[in-house]
This record gives C-alpha cells, structure tokens and sequence, in this order.
C-alpha cells in the first residue's frame, strides 16, 4: 500500500508449490514493493487463464529473501542475460528525465560487463508467498460459478459462493 491506495503489480511466477501452497517471483530489492511487504506481508495474486475463462486469486503471506538460502538458490535459475536488470544504478519506480534502463553508460556498452553479477546479486530479492485462500471463477456465458478455498491448521475449507 502507497499511502491509503493499494498497489497492483505484473509479475513474472517464478515457482509454485501444491504442497507448500507457495507462489515465488523475483524483484529488485529496491523496488518500493519490497518495502510495502516488509511493512504489510498480506497481499493477492491474480491470474486468468483466457482460453479457459477461469480466474484465480489467491491471497496469503509474503516474505522478501535477500541474503539467504532461498535468494541463492533461485539467483542460480536467472539467466545470464536477465541479470543485468538488477544492475540499474537507479532504484525501480524513481522518475527520470528521458527514457532509461537505469543502467550505467559502461555497462550497456560493455557486453563482457553483462555478465558481471556482483552489483545484480545485491540488488536481487525474492518474494515467496504461502497463500491460505483461493478464490477460483469460472466465466461462463450461462453463468458465472464461484468457489472459494481457505487453509486452516492443515485443513482446507471450500464453499461455493454467488459469483
């Protein structure tokens, strides 16, 4: 949340994990997200599958990794050619007076520099979230239909719901 209005983001899913109801994607560590989630873990992902007409929102408890195991073991999974986003000199979000990478004039024009992963490593985060509810919707030109999922203690609670 940026003050009283929430913040809705597009991101590439990383990872997911049935038996660990977690969802992953990576970011830089200086994008304001970061900090909104260490100030409110609590957000929503949504996705839509357009040929099937079907909606998930799921919604859990985000945690940012940084410097650890789960950092380390997701950096691993970057392509070479993807690290350089993590190298922008400039924090994500800040304005700018042209348009920009943010990335610095050696770099760009360096190509053995791209794949110096020193200064992307530090600025690599990765957001993992262990949702405990879903939200499924099913668009249907006859009418839609809703379920809604809540895990509690190991269990799960499902309900259909009025769309």
């Amino acid at each position: 949340m940026d003050g009283n209005k929430p913040e809705v983001r597009t991101v590439i899913l990383r990872g997911f994990s049935e038996t660990d109801r977690t969802l992953i994607c990576h970011c830089d560590v200086r994008t304001p997200k970061v900090s909104q989630i260490r100030d409110n873990p609590r957000v929503s992902w949504l996705f839509y599958h357009p040929e099937k007409w079907i909606q998930l929102r799921f919604s859990g408890t985000a945690w940012v990794h940084t410097d650890d195991e789960t950092a380390g073991s997701q950096w691993k999974k970057v392509r070479q050619t993807s690290r350089i986003n993590y190298c922008a000199e400039i924090p994500p979000g800040l304005p700018a007076e042209k348009p920009t990478s943010g990335l610095p004039d050696f770099l760009r024009d360096t190509t053995s520099k791209l794949f110096d992963n020193t200064k992307a490593r530090k600025n690599f985060a990765v957001i993992v979230c262990r949702f405990d509810e879903m939200d499924w919707l099913w668009l249907k030109l006859t009418g839609h239909c809703r379920a809604k999922f809540h895990w509690e203690d190991h269990r799960i609670n499902a309900s259909w719901v009025i769309p």
